[in-house]
């Protein structure tokens, strides 16, 4: 099996305490990050990754969720919608 990464791959490693993990996150979004780049946040679980969600959307950002148990259908709904940009 050959796999090979996008050259505009960019992966980062942020350390923060876990109360601010929400507010860190916005910050980078809003400073760090080119406002037409596509972000992919991971989550240890599903009420973090809906949580996480819901966060960003309501500061304005598009925002897609995907999680294990999510329904296939509305997974790749989901997915269709982060690949669009």
């Amino acid at each position: 099996l050959e796999t090979k990464l996008s050259e505009t791959l960019r992966i980062e490693f942020f350390k923060v305490r876990t109360h601010e993990k929400a507010a860190a996150l916005l910050l980078i979004l809003a400073r760090v990050l080119d406002k037409n780049s596509q972000t992919v946040v991971f989550a240890s679980t599903r009420h973090h990754v809906e949580l996480l969600n819901e966060i960003v959307c309501i500061a304005g950002y598009q925002s897609s969720a995907i999680y294990g148990s999510l329904d296939a259908t509305a997974r790749k709904i989901s997915l269709a919608r982060f690949r669009s940009g």
